[in-house]
């Protein structure tokens, strides 16, 4: 987590559902509510629901003597088209679902159920409800579900109900104050005991009293990085391995979109050796939190400042950077801000890179036009204001390469040279001082070709050209993958040892007292209303550990 500091340099950005046809739903179930039973008409059909985690199956089908028809198991695996306003619900309308499908929904007025399943998905600790959008598209060949309601399930209550010829569930929970419940019907028993795992993992959250700071690391204009440790019994365990934790305070003049796409790349992004992961986040009135791996070490850009990297750490040093942007690119994360103030040192000195401010995801052959990174480092196709993917990436990597051994980048310009660095970039031009060993010479070339077509990297074989090139030959990547320990794991730091890493970090936060802005301050219930909805889906509850 890059931290400012004098001294170091600051990024900018300046900026810039597939429809599916199926079956209509005039008949697809109906719901005899003379005797609470189900009975469908609908046709066979072979879509599949996308992020079930239990597939539907007619034998699992419930038995019934009262009713002739069976119902149609396919035609609860279509998955309609899913309207939901990505104006209003940024960051929900980004991140993946964790489990989604039909389901009954009893009436809260009165005892019957409805006769139209509705579409509900779980997101972070959000369940959303969608419900058909219009019957007067009964007839269409394309049925649409728009966004009913939403309910945030952390804390809540899930139990099993026993209604004759039902899979029934209800899910308590809380909203303005209020206890509301909410009863829905499953397909199969299988299918409810799903839905229910589900609930009960969103219900679990973690909040700022589960954490005990240990040491103030950094600062900045949008809050401050503590050292932390759970507190004994809070969710998940681990009480002994230490996290970084980011605290924003959010007002109404923030910028949100940068919060959003940060939480969203990072909720994208799984957990890997040399990329700081996202482990929890949660928001605490008008903060929020990012709860993330801790890296002992500090930054490089201070650590080489100190004492320059020999030959060897070079080497090492930018092929665990390889790796870390590698691992961005399988995600479709472009990071856009390579930089050694932005790559951490974790206790046994492996890299750890941080600060996906600036990153952004971009799938399906996608590009993007924001004029953003640090000057020194912007590749010239950003400049050009052309398309640009996650070629700019591989461009920033020549310039880290150059930096590990020249302390600088290759088109850094002293402050008052300044106005002519763009047209220093898009020419290519640059000096090599002896200080820049000849084996890193024809790769740096290479990644800073101006012409993306023909940089290194962004052809068909990405990231193995890099590590082809007979400066990474006494590499062995697989190796130095699988040897690296998982983030996950304990870190092995005590909370005595911890005090010999603070050289790590400037004095000027390490010397204030570890004291969370928040706890100083009453939260109030319209804290919790800024930004809401653009905010919501923000929490997360233990990002998976593998890579």
């Amino acid at each position: 987590m890059a931290t400012s500091a004098p001294g170091k340099r600051d990024s900018f950005d300046k900026g810039s559902g597939n429809s599916n046809k199926f079956p209509s739903f005039k008949n697809l179930f109906k719901r005899n509510d003379s005797k609470n039973d189900l009975t469908s008409a609908a046709p066979a059909g072979s879509f599949k629901e996308t992020s079930s985690k239990v597939p539907f199956s007619s034998n699992n089908s419930r038995s019934n003597t009262e009713r002739s028809d069976e119902i149609d198991s396919a035609a609860l695996e279509i998955r309609p088209q899913l309207e939901l306003d990505e104006t209003r619900f940024k960051l929900l309308a980004m991140i993946p679902g964790s489990h989604e499908g039909y389901l009954w929904r009893k009436g809260s007025v009165t005892t019957l159920w409805r006769s139209d399943p509705d579409f509900f998905q779980i997101k972070g600790t959000i369940l959303i409800q969608f419900r058909q959008k219009s019957k007067l598209k009964i007839f269409s060949n394309e049925v649409v579900f728009s966004l009913h309601r939403t309910v945030e399930l952390k804390g809540c209550s899930v139990e099993e109900m026993h209604i004759k010829n039902h899979n029934a569930f209800k899910v308590v929970f809380e909203t303005d104050g209020e206890t509301k419940e909410l009863v829905l019907d499953a397909y199969s028993d299988q299918h409810r005991r799903a839905w229910m795992q589900a609930i009960q993992e969103a219900a679990t959250f973690l909040t700022l009293s589960d954490f005990r700071p240990a040491a103030k690391i950094g600062e900045g204009e949008w809050g401050n990085v503590f050292v932390v440790r759970k507190r004994e019994g809070a969710p998940g365990g681990d009480e002994r391995k230490l996290y970084a934790i980011k605290e924003i305070e959010i007002s109404r003049s923030s910028n949100v979109k940068h919060i959003v796409h940060e939480r969203h790349v990072l909720g994208t992004v799984s957990l890997h050796p040399f990329v700081v992961g996202l482990h929890y986040s949660f928001r605490y009135g008008k903060y929020l939190y990012f709860v993330m791996d801790f890296a002992a070490g500090g930054d490089l850009f201070t650590r080489m400042k100190r004492a320059k990297p020999t030959l060897s750490e070079a080497v090492l040093y930018a092929a665990e950077v390889l790796l870390a942007l590698e691992h961005l690119h399988l995600h479709q994360v472009v990071y856009r801000d390579l930089k050694p103030e932005n790559v951490l040192l974790d206790a046994d000195g492996h890299v750890q890179v941080a600060d996906m401010g600036l990153a952004k995801v971009l799938r399906n052959g996608e590009r993007t036009l924001t004029f953003c990174g640090t000057e020194s480092y912007i590749a010239p196709e950003i400049i050009h204001r052309t398309p640009y993917d996650f070629s700019v990436d591989f461009w920033q990597f020549g310039c880290f390469v150059f930096e590990l051994y020249c302390g600088r980048s290759p088109f850094w310009r002293p402050r008052h040279l300044r106005q002519d660095l763009h047209e220093t970039i898009v020419s290519g031009v640059y000096k090599v001082p002896s200080s820049v060993p000849n084996a890193a010479k024809p790769l740096v070339a290479q990644l800073l070709h101006v012409n993306p077509l023909k940089r290194m990297g962004c052809q068909d074989e990405k990231w193995q050209e890099v590590k082809d090139d007979p400066y990474f030959q006494n590499i062995d990547f697989e190796s130095l993958l699988s040897n690296a320990a998982l983030p996950c794991k304990d870190d092995g730091i005590s909370a005595s040892s911890l005090q010999a890493y603070m050289s790590n970090f400037d004095t000027c936060f390490t010397s204030a007292p570890p004291e969370f802005k928040s706890s100083s301050k009453k939260v109030s219930g319209s804290s919790s209303l800024l930004f809401h909805d653009e905010l919501l889906g923000f929490d997360l509850f233990e990002m998976k550990c593998y890579f």
